[in-house]
């Protein structure tokens, strides 16, 4: 395995809005984590966040409307020798990405600053107009902020 170190985002970056809309728990563990940690900026979402925040990972749990959203990050990669990396076919943050539909659940990856992030979003009703394209993966995945991490957790309250 190959553990890279993030590009951060700048500090002005961290949207305090969207953090502040986050449990206490959830922010505290989001001041843990090693990587940069973007999320979809809905404050109903935000306030149901649960996070996971681990050496090398971190990912969010998010309850929508009509979904269950996750949000994780990695800085391991693991790399095979002969074997070059894809780009996606699709855009997700003006970075390639890789879409799928599996079980029902829509999901997109994306590396992004020496981070591989994914989005996954699992309706309640798979057949609901929704959830019977990609779209709404990508609307989430391309709308996502800066919510911090321990590399910004100085700027965050």
């Amino acid at each position: 395995m190959v553990v890279g170190e993030p590009v951060w985002p700048d500090v002005s970056e961290v949207n305090r809005e969207a953090f502040s809309a986050m449990p206490g728990e959830a922010r505290e563990r989001i001041k843990t984590s090693r990587v940069p940690v973007w999320l979809p900026h809905n404050p109903t979402w935000l306030g149901s966040a649960k996070v996971v925040s681990k050496e090398l990972w971190t990912t969010v749990h998010l309850r929508g409307d009509d979904a269950t959203i996750v949000v994780s990050a990695s800085r391991g990669a693991h790399k095979l020798a002969g074997v070059t990396p894809m780009e996606g076919n699709r855009r997700v943050r003006g970075k390639g990405a890789f879409v799928s539909q599996n079980e029902g659940i829509w999901s997109a990856n994306w590396v992004e600053s020496g981070v591989s992030y994914s989005v996954e979003v699992e309706c309640d009703v798979p057949s609901s107009a929704s959830c019977a394209s990609e779209n709404k993966v990508l609307d989430v995945a391309n709308a996502l902020v800066f919510v911090g991490g321990k590399g910004r957790a100085e700027v965050l309250p």
